[in-house]
C-alpha cells in the first residue's frame, strides 16, 4: 500500500504495525491545508466460528 493514493486525498507514507484488527499506516492528508499527517486503519475481517 506504500505511496497508494486513497481517494484522492491520503497518501500512505509507510507502515506502522499491525495488530488483532488490522493494520496502520501513516499518511498525508492532501485535502486539508498543510497535508498534516494522519493515521489510516486498515481492518481485517474477524471469521466467528459458531460453537459445534
Amino acid at each position: 500500500m506504500l505511496g497508494k493514493q486513497l481517494r484522492e486525498r491520503s497518501e500512505i507514507i509507510r507502515f506502522l504495525g499491525s495488530g488483532g484488527f488490522g493494520k496502520t499506516y501513516l499518511a498525508r492528508d492532501h485535502d486539508l491545508p498543510g497535508n498534516p499527517f494522519c493515521v489510516v486503519k486498515q481492518f481485517q475481517p474477524q471469521f466467528h466460528q459458531p460453537a459445534a
